[in-house]
């Protein structure tokens, strides 16, 4: 599985004045397909087909035809809009399901961090 690492950008809250200055999302736009481990910093917008393993400082959209088939783990709030569709785990302190959406997983809000594997037994 390849790993793609994308540099630093700061978390963004549209109800924050200050939120353009921290700088625009990453986008997958559409007609673009992601294959493997995406981490990031800052906030993701998916416009296009994301798979594999999704970690995140900040936020996710999914906005309308994007597809994410990935467990999620999100700093900030993991939105689906209407006619998107997520199938795979989140942890993250937000979830949005807009009407219309579709998602297939479970749902974690707690904040706890993510267990550890248990010790393997043989050893």
């Amino acid at each position: 599985m390849r790993l793609l690492s994308l540099p630093a950008r700061p978390p963004t809250n549209p109800l924050d004045p200050s939120a353009a200055a921290a700088g625009p999302p990453l986008v997958v736009g559409a007609g673009t397909s992601i294959d493997g481990e995406v981490s990031v910093e800052g906030d993701l917008v998916v416009r296009g087909r994301v798979r594999g393993r999704v970690t995140l400082g900040g936020s996710l959209t999914v906005d309308s035809d994007g597809a994410v088939e990935a467990d999620v783990t999100a700093g900030g709030t993991v939105r689906l809009e209407a006619d998107s569709r997520l199938v795979g785990d989140i942890r993250a302190p937000r979830v949005v399901i807009v009407d219309g959406a579709s998602f297939r997983g479970a749902v974690d809000t707690s904040g706890a961090p993510p267990a550890s594997p248990p010790p393997d037994a043989g050893t």
